[in-house]
């Protein structure tokens, strides 16, 4: 059986698309609640909980590679931490 750490790691690297990753911070009760967000503009929120008593946080970046003439989308980045270390990173357009 699967820990809920386990899960959560497993959840998210199937995220790959906006509706996904909001339904995994709802079922993960993740919130901007108490957390700093970044001034950069490309980081579009980071979010968090504690699962297990350990502190999860998630960070939402984007980037437009289109250039003159050319209309791409948005390149979404993701990355989970867990205990403040880097467990998954994941891209996804959208």
């Amino acid at each position: 059986m699967l820990s809920n750490l386990d899960a959560l790691h497993s959840d998210f690297s199937q995220v790959d698309t906006l509706a996904q990753l909001s339904a995994f911070a709802s079922k993960y009760a993740l919130s901007t609640e108490g957390i700093e967000q970044s001034a950069s503009p490309n980081v579009l929120r980071i979010s968090g909980a504690v699962l297990e008593g350990v502190e999860i946080r998630v960070t939402h970046r984007w980037h437009d590679p289109s250039g003159p003439f050319q209309n791409l989308p948005d390149v979404n980045k993701l990355v989970l931490e867990v205990g403040g270390k880097n467990v998954c990173e994941i891209a996804f357009e959208g």
